[in-house]
């Protein structure tokens, strides 16, 4: 299969939905012809802040994100050239490290708020939300939180309770209607073929 110019694919949904898993897989299907970049590198980088500082900032604030930045990153890939990524770091302090990131044919952003800016969404030929119901989502994050983040269960809780929910409920959901496709989050291999078959039309 032959991708002759470059194309934007946006993947959206809540945390635990399975957006870095599906680009992932649609990455392993085109190879060197995909790149995919993470919204988390367009958090700031908190190197001026206080431990206390960082944990009480607002993460699932959506203004909280370098917009500007994305949406030139976005653009200089688009045009064929190479751009600077912040790699996000968990936990604190934070380890500033950035990479080098070709353009590629496929471009593929993911992240939970991937749909709310509609400049972005206009340079997109594929835009997919993952969906999820409420307890899987929760338990996911419980074992992703636990083994990676190494947090408590009761500190998963009490963050999905207290900032994660509500503010998924604000800003994520409502941008399903902005999709050209809504996953389930136990997609399966055809729902790859699916996308693949779609970005190969395009």
């Amino acid at each position: 299969m032959l991708i002759v110019d470059r194309k934007l694919v946006i993947i959206a949904g809540v945390s635990g939905s399975g957006k870095t898993t599906l680009a992932e897989m649609i990455k392993a299907r085109l190879g060197h012809r995909a790149t995919v970049i993470n919204q988390d590198s367009y958090y700031p980088s908190f190197k001026n802040v206080t431990e206390t500082e960082f944990f009480n900032t607002n993460l699932d604030d959506p203004s909280i994100l370098d917009w500007d930045l994305m949406n030139a990153h976005i653009e200089q890939l688009l045009r064929g050239n190479v751009i600077d990524l912040s790699i996000y770091s968990y936990g604190f302090p934070k380890v500033e490290k950035y990479v080098k990131v070709p353009p590629s044919d496929i471009i593929i952003f993911e992240g939970i708020w991937m749909l709310r800016d509609d400049n972005i969404n206009s340079k997109a030929i594929l835009k997919i939300y993952i969906h999820i119901d409420d307890e899987k989502q929760l338990q996911r994050r419980i074992e992703r939180d636990m083994k990676y983040r190494k947090d408590t269960r009761e500190q998963v809780v009490d963050r999905y309770f207290g900032s994660v929910k509500p503010m998924q409920e604000k800003f994520i959901k409502s941008t399903i209607s902005k999709a050209d496709i809504t996953l389930d989050c136990d997609f399966k291999d055809e729902d790859v073929d699916r996308i693949i078959a779609l970005l190969s039309s395009k």
